[in-house]
């Protein structure tokens, strides 16, 4: 899970609803991460929102009978590994690194951490490698947000467990990018976080495909029968960057069959169900999509994403890739994916 929290108070029971609605409390790993917790001021001790967020975390999974494996922070960055308590006797090692990207490379507000566990699997090692992540804001920074990627992946190499691989990586990537052999050193890497990422269109024509409006000045839904997706994503930066090799080389995503998670009107006093309405057609209407409407009305964008590295020999199947839809406290929507893995 992925989720942006825009600076706001979590609303009480927040991660519970995510975490049962989909089904996560079933999985046998729970990696949940958060962005913007807290703002950058200056305090002794850790604001409270990050105590909640932690706290809400704890208190949903401990009764589902999950144990923390790792709990780290970087600033408004949080991550948090959980694994069923079946399976501790499995696990062989565990290993935190963060890094910093902010200004400066040492401000806070944007930076990365990465959690490697080694697992017994039937008398085989296995290593897992997640990562969640804020990368660099606005939409004209992509080369900004493709060095936040390197430098993060190339600081936890570097700062990596010792029972890694240690293989030669098979990766390509421009300008011969150190820090690629990490993806190869473990068996399997789940990559989260916002990684800011923008769709670089017009917001009319987000508008048009989301409402199925056959022009931006129609009420009406068009003929069409489905939302067309692949249409919107066309314009997606994250995938054109993983497309030239830019950044996230031997990453790959699930199927997006939702509607862009950011940016919403804030509503930090709306209390919601967490559940998505039913709709008489696959559309939405502008009511169910609050997206800015403040005099900037930026263009909708998929921000907040879920990556995976495939393994053609140990394969890695996306059961779910999803967001929350009513979850409306932040500017952002929760993302989560569940992932089954065979030996």
């Amino acid at each position: 899970m992925t989720y942006n929290l825009a600076e706001l108070p979590l609303q009480p029971n927040t991660i519970s609803r995510i975490l049962r609605q989909k089904g996560l409390l079933k999985s046998s790993f729970l990696f949940l991460s958060a962005c913007e917790t807290e703002n950058l001021k200056p305090r002794r001790t850790e604001g409270s929102r990050s105590v909640n967020f932690r706290t809400q975390c704890i208190t949903t999974t401990c009764d589902r009978r999950f144990t923390p494996l790792a709990i780290h922070s970087i600033g408004g960055v949080q991550g948090m590994l959980l694994v069923k308590d079946d399976l501790l006797s499995n696990i062989t090692s565990v290993h935190v690194h963060d890094v910093a990207c902010g200004i400066g490379n040492v401000v806070h507000n944007k930076g990365g951490i990465g959690v490697w566990v080694g697992i017994d699997v039937g008398g085989e090692r296995k290593s897992i490698l997640f990562v969640c992540c804020h990368l660099a804001a606005h939409e004209k920074n992509v080369e900004d947000r493709n060095g936040d990627f390197w430098r993060i992946v190339e600081e936890l190499e570097a700062g990596g467990p010792r029972f890694r691989k240690k293989k030669q990586s098979k990766l390509k990537s421009k300008g011969e990018k150190t820090g690629v052999k990490l993806f190869d050193d473990v068996d399997h890497v789940f990559w989260c976080g916002d990684l800011n990422y923008r769709l670089e269109c017009s917001r009319s024509l987000i508008e048009e495909k989301l409402f199925g409006w056959e022009n931006i000045d129609s009420s009406k839904p068009s003929s069409s029968s489905e939302i067309d997706y692949e249409g919107i994503l066309k314009h997606d930066q994250l995938r054109n960057v993983m497309r030239k090799g830019d950044a996230f080389v031997g990453l790959r995503e699930g199927r997006i069959t939702f509607p862009p998670t950011y940016k919403f009107d804030k509503k930090p006093t709306e209390m919601s169900s967490g559940r998505r309405r039913k709709r008489k057609t696959p559309f939405y209407t502008p009511k169910d999509l609050n997206y800015d409407s403040s005099h900037k009305r930026r263009v909708p964008s998929y921000t907040d994403r879920i990556l995976f590295k495939p393994c053609p020999k140990n394969g890695v199947h996306v059961k779910l890739y999803d967001w929350i839809e009513g979850e409306k406290c932040s500017d952002h929507r929760p993302v989560v994916a569940t992932f089954e893995l065979t030996k």
